[in-house]
């Protein structure tokens, strides 16, 4: 009877460290020919403060402009992403706005389209938007933001296990005023199970700024974290709930000092089609 005890926990250990070393292919991507419905929740707060002069703060105020400014912004979008045949690893696709979770007279309507081409290295580019959509910007610049819009994040890391982590950087590009502020976002996935095909991650998130604007004194900084769950016979992250915090100081004018806080909620889930 101990003999027997012996061996099944000698078994059981085996078991245990076999699933353990468990290996799967990190990888996030559309593959060609399916049809991808990407809903989005998006909880958006942010607060704007001013350190200036009083003259300074009553001129805000006759503008109608609090110290601070706090407001909130929740956001509901649903996106279709739809791939055709892939060839030389690049393939058409089509990003159908479903529900924008913005006003009918933002940049795409309800209903609207954008075609262009994916890849996993090239990820997305639009070369076809449904009007002419600004007077401010060309359709070549407009194309260009909308490709660099997506909040989808790409990549292919390779093999992982329980307890392995990646790191990736997907850009971030926050407009404020006249300026274009960039980040990195560096996200860390450190992978925590695997169970029915599934593999589910804990994030970890650091920004760290790559603009550079020498007629104004900005710093800023930022970071969250998250949970995300991987699709791994389709290659696809289906759910992802994230929270980042950015903090930036800029010094618009000379003794005019700004800071803005932005926290933001999010929770994504994505329906599959092959």
């Amino acid at each position: 009877m101990k003999m027997k005890n012996v061996l099944l926990t000698t078994l059981i250990g085996f078991v245990l460290t076999a699933c353990g070393q468990e290996k799967i292919e990190f990888i996030n991507q559309f593959n060609s020919e399916s049809e991808y419905l990407v809903s989005t929740k998006t909880l958006t707060k942010m607060k704007v403060s001013y350190d200036a002069s009083e003259e300074f703060i009553n001129y805000l105020k006759s503008k109608g402009t609090e110290n601070p400014q706090v407001s909130e912004e929740i956001s509901n979008m649903k996106i279709n992403y739809i791939t055709g045949v892939e060839k030389n690893g690049i393939m058409p696709i089509e990003i159908k706005y479903l529900e924008t979770g913005k006003p009918q007279d933002g940049f795409i309507r309800n209903g609207e389209s954008l075609r262009g081409t994916y890849s996993i290295k090239d990820k997305i580019k639009i070369n076809e938007i449904p009007r002419k959509i600004s007077a401010e910007m060309d359709d070549n610049q407009i194309m260009k933001l909308m490709g660099d819009s997506f909040s989808l994040e790409f990549f292919n890391n390779g093999n992982v296990k329980i307890g392995d982590s990646v790191k990736t950087n997907s850009p971030l590009n926050i407009p404020i005023g006249p300026y274009q502020i960039s980040f990195n976002v560096f996200n860390t996935y450190i992978l925590k199970s695997i169970n029915s095909e599934k593999a589910f991650f804990d994030i970890h998130t650091v920004c760290e700024l790559n603009s550079n604007f020498p007629q104004i004194s900005l710093t800023a900084s930022g970071g969250g974290s998250g949970k995300c769950t991987l699709d791994i016979k389709n290659k696809k992250v289906v759910e992802k709930k994230t929270e980042l915090k950015l903090i930036m100081n800029m010094e618009i004018q000379k003794n005019v000092k700004m800071k803005l806080i932005q926290e933001t909620q999010s929770e994504e889930s994505t329906t599959i089609r092959n």
